[in-house]
């Protein structure tokens, strides 16, 4: 079979290069290297998805070449592979910017099947029976666990089925974080958001990135992007000295300057579904602000709605520069050095 395919290659290629189309005959000879190689290792060719026109792609970046998965099942979330399919050596390809974005709205779905996953099990429920529903009114408790009920309904639609093999489910981990770090390489903005912390050796700049990657998000004027960043802003802070209001003011600050800028935060979204899985969060409100304005005590929620309506106006006017630059260090009592 190798033998007869080299001889029609052979044909094809000089046929082609009688007639001086040096283009096709390049292409020829990229597309049978590939099927050979692949025939010799006894695997498929591995094809990849098609470019589909994607919003808000970051400009001006280049593929980049990672370790990959073995098909567009990989770009798709991995959810057309079998679990009973052997592990295979990783392989280099190339991510195109849309490519990384589908992948990274790939990762973010996975995670919200994930988070219904965990959210539905019998032990997550019971711990919200017992340390919130509880102390409700009936027809209180009993609107709460419909609203958790549907808006799990709503992010588990379409979900695969969970990993039992433990070897799959090893496997599927090391793809995602390969996807990752290709996402990251092409440019992503999403990807780049998951600034590494470094675990007990964070880089010495790592606040300087995270601010700069704030910067990036809300220059994008994406939504999404701009309702992630109360992680960056952890990591931006670290190593300095923190203030009580900034310590006060909700972690929801961000998701709710989203909302402001345009994120869809309104009943049955997936910003109010994935904050009713919050830890004593509730659910069933007709918006985050409403979420946020009831389950805050009345001090926090004046903190947070002061510091939403100052970025908010600074991004609207444009006026960011250093609004994510650390505070100028404070002279100490009695002004001496």
């Amino acid at each position: 079979m190798k033998a007869r395919t080299g001889v029609l290659l052979a044909l094809l290629v000089t046929a082609l290069l009688l007639i001086g189309n040096r283009e096709d005959v390049a292409s020829v000879l990229g597309l049978l290297q590939r099927k050979l190689g692949a025939t010799v290792a006894g695997e498929p060719t591995i094809t990849h998805p098609s470019q589909p026109a994607v919003v808000a792609v970051d400009a001006g970046t280049q593929p980049a070449t990672v370790a990959d998965a073995t098909s567009q099942a990989a770009i798709e979330g991995n959810r057309a592979v079998p679990a009973a399919a052997p592990a295979k050596a990783a392989r280099k390809f190339q991510l195109s910017a849309a490519e990384a974005r589908t992948a990274m709205l790939a990762r973010w779905r996975d995670q919200d099947c994930a988070a219904a996953r965990r959210q539905s099990a019998p032990e997550t429920l019971r711990r919200r029976e017992q340390s919130e529903w509880r102390w409700l009114p009936p027809e209180r408790a009993a609107a709460e666990r419909q609203a958790v009920a549907q808006a799990t309904a709503r992010l588990s639609a379409d979900c695969p089925a969970p990993i039992a093999d433990k070897a799959e489910l090893q496997r599927r981990g090391e793809q995602t974080q390969a996807m990752l770090a290709a996402a990251q390489a092409a440019g992503d903005l999403y990807a780049r958001l998951e600034l590494s912390s470094g675990g007990r050796n964070p880089p010495a700049d790592l606040a300087a990135q995270a601010r700069a990657l704030m910067y990036d998000a809300v220059l994008s004027g994406d939504p999404e992007a701009i309702a992630r960043l109360w992680r960056l802003e952890f990591l931006a802070r670290r190593g300095r000295h923190v203030n009580i209001v900034e310590q006060s003011v909700d972690y929801h600050l961000w998701p709710l300057v989203a909302c402001d800028l345009g994120l869809d935060c309104g009943p049955g979204s997936r910003a109010l579904d994935r904050a009713c899985f919050d830890p004593g969060s509730g659910c069933g409100y007709p918006s985050l602000d409403a979420l946020v304005r009831d389950r805050s005590p009345p001090w926090q929620y004046a903190l947070t709605e002061q510091r939403r309506r100052q970025i908010v106006e600074r991004i609207r006017s444009g006026q960011i520069a250093g609004m994510f630059d650390p505070p100028s260090p404070q002279p100490p009592p009695g002004g001496r050095p």
